[in-house]
């Protein structure tokens, strides 16, 4: 997994495994304090204390169709290498808490990738699932909702092909916001804007 967008996915597809009915992903830029954090929060069964400081061990998994657990542990292993970490909070009946951080300008800090389609991945393939995608760069946030898009559209909005090419126009809408802020905020910082963009 190239992307940090991908390993959301892969925590996602865990908490849905763990019986999730809402995910929080929140992505949070701050070039201030050069740092990039990652929470992805869910409301799933949970796990059991015993549990939690082994599962960044990638012979450590709940799942039964494969005996090891690589996700985990390659998004803690790459954010030690950005001079971050990985911690895993969570409760029984409750839910799961992950929360990765990166130096935001380490040169071995993996690239976000793809979020607009990595989101649009899963709120399409699960419907019944309330996905909750905030992403702040400085004071600028870009939330998207599924509850209230549920509200005005009916549970099957993700039927209509419509539906899912406005959330894919907003989501993209959003982030070219958030580039924007990005450059003005380094700027600010630095003096400069990069040529590339940073994420």
């Amino acid at each position: 997994m190239h992307d940090l967008s991908l390993h959301i996915l892969d925590i996602v597809e865990n908490s849905i495994n763990a019986k999730a009915t809402r995910v929080e992903i929140l992505i949070e830029e701050d070039l201030v304090k050069d740092r990039l954090r990652i929470t992805i929060i869910d409301n799933g069964v949970g796990m059991d204390s015993k549990l939690i400081p082994k599962i960044t061990d990638p012979f450590a998994t709940t799942r039964t169709c494969r005996k090891v657990g690589l996700g985990l542990s390659l998004l803690k292993t790459r954010a030690k290498q950005c001079h971050g970490d990985v911690t895993i909070s969570s409760c029984l009946g409750k839910g799961t808490t992950v929360e990765a951080f990166f130096q935001y300008g380490n040169v071995d800090r993996p690239p976000l990738g793809d979020i607009a389609s990595t989101v649009l991945c899963i709120i399409s393939a699960n419907p019944s699932l309330d996905v909750i995608y905030k992403h702040r760069v400085g004071d600028m946030v870009y939330q998207l909702d599924t509850r209230k898009i549920k509200k005005l559209a009916g549970e099957c909005y993700f039927k209509n092909k419509d539906v899912l090419a406005l959330i894919s126009k907003d989501i993209k809408r959003g982030l070219c916001a958030l580039k924007k802020e990005r450059k003005k905020v380094f700027k600010k910082v630095f003096g400069y804007v990069p040529k590339v963009d940073l994420v």
